[in-house]
């Protein structure tokens, strides 16, 4: 039946003329297909436009975290400040994402490096600006937060007086595997004593403390709360949502081989009972660490670093440190992060003729920097998975362990008057 139909096909459109029988057969045709295309045309177009004026007209501000000269808590006091920002709402309703535009929002932690100067800052919408306060004031009693110009801002990219390297960060294995977290360094621990401590930021900070005078190092970590949005194959041709928990147990049923329905083992052998399966250690851990994982809230994560420097003192081997800063949260046996996009060195002048692929990127990248865009338009990509323990990880203010010296502390500890005080 389909080889008669594509024999009349092709006879149909035999002969000279080709080109014009198609065109005027598109042209009998359009009543019936031009309100399709131009129906889902404007509709992409609508979409885009409310939310660029949704998030044109969205006010945000930058918050700097000062720490005091020693902090007593562990990771998890940051975990409990991210869990206050796992927010979902926003964009429940038909009305609110497509004909208002709104969106859930987001937040940018982010570590800076001044010339060796280090700092702590949060980026967010003005609306979430005392939930954040609250949230660090009640984990981290005697720290400062103060908004503050978003440094991002000042700096607007110069061919002459500036090179740029950035990367972008992406997990090396399923989002399912979680990366090697504080726990797994002991850190959840309080007892364990500060000079005994082995905290995984600390290489980081005394990286970012080692930049040269004239040199800056940015890391952003974008997260938005994860919602069951992700996109997955559903047969040939269509596709479907799901959520991270759904894939994780996908995986789990996997490694023990036993049926995603019934969670009985695989036979191996027809008309047999299944025996259990013999498991290594290894693969008890990955089962149990991914279980863990999944028990906690998740955000979607988007991480870009950024090292900046006049010609004249630009540092190769910071690009070297830079995509070294985050090896030590990676396992062999669970995940790790990988570069994923970055500013590619050609070994051929012709390859990047003037070097104008390299300029394009810089600009593209302190740009994207600068809208702490990942999740949404102008620039949408596919964000990686972590819960609260695993960005709790990677971003936390250090206890005393850390000794770099160019790290600002507060000086003196502040405290409340007595309540008492004759007036």
């Amino acid at each position: 039946m389909f080889g008669e139909l594509f024999s009349i096909f092709i006879a149909s459109y035999s002969g000279q003329g080709l080109g014009v029988k198609i065109l005027k057969d598109l042209y009998i045709f359009s009543p019936i297909w031009a309100p399709f295309a131009f129906g889902w045309f404007f509709w992409e177009m609508w979409k885009k436009y409310t939310l660029i004026y949704f998030l044109k007209n969205w006010e945000t501000t930058l918050l700097e975290v000062k720490l005091p000269q020693e902090i007593l808590k562990t990771p998890l006091a940051m975990e409990l400040v991210l869990i206050a920002l796992h927010q979902t709402s926003g964009e429940s309703t038909f009305i609110d994402r497509y004909w208002l535009g709104k969106r859930r929002t987001w937040f940018s932690l982010e570590m800076v490096s001044f010339g060796g100067e280090v700092h702590f800052f949060i980026w967010t919408h003005a609306p979430f600006k005392n939930l954040i306060e609250n949230a660090i004031y009640s984990q981290y009693p005697g720290v400062e937060v103060h908004e503050v110009p978003d440094y991002a801002n000042l700096v607007k990219y110069d061919k002459e007086s500036m090179i740029v390297w950035g990367v972008e960060w992406d997990l090396a294995k399923p989002d399912v595997y979680p990366i090697k977290t504080y726990v797994d360094y002991g850190l959840d621990k309080e007892s364990v004593k500060e000079e005994i401590k082995s905290d995984p930021i600390t290489s980081l900070i005394e990286f970012l403390g080692s930049i040269h005078p004239t040199g800056q190092l940015w890391i952003q970590i974008l997260i938005q709360s994860h919602k069951n949005d992700i996109t997955v194959p559903s047969g040939r041709f269509f596709t479907k949502k799901t959520s991270w928990v759904s894939l994780a147990e996908k995986e789990v049923d996997k490694l023990l081989r036993r049926d995603p329905v019934t969670k009985a083992y695989l036979q191996t052998t027809v008309g047999t009972a299944a025996p259990r399966p013999q498991f290594s250690k290894t693969e008890g851990e990955i089962v149990e660490a991914i279980h863990r994982s999944i028990a906690k809230p998740a955000f979607n994560v988007g991480i870009r670093s950024m090292y900046i420097a006049p010609p004249s003192d630009f540092q190769g081997m910071n690009i070297v440190g830079m995509l070294s800063c985050l090896k030590q949260f990676s396992s062999v046996s669970l995940n790790g992060f990988k570069p994923a996009r970055w500013h590619i060195i050609f070994d051929y002048p012709w390859q990047d003729f003037l070097n104008m692929r390299h300029h394009t990127f810089s600009r593209k990248i302190i740009e994207y920097y600068k809208r702490r865009a990942y999740f949404h338009t102008p620039y949408k990509q596919k964000p990686s998975i972590l819960n609260v323990e695993e960005l709790a990880t990677i971003y936390h203010f250090p206890g005393g362990v850390l000794a770099t010296p160019t790290f600002r502390k507060i000086m003196s500890k502040k405290a409340e008057p007595p309540s008492n005080l004759p007036v």
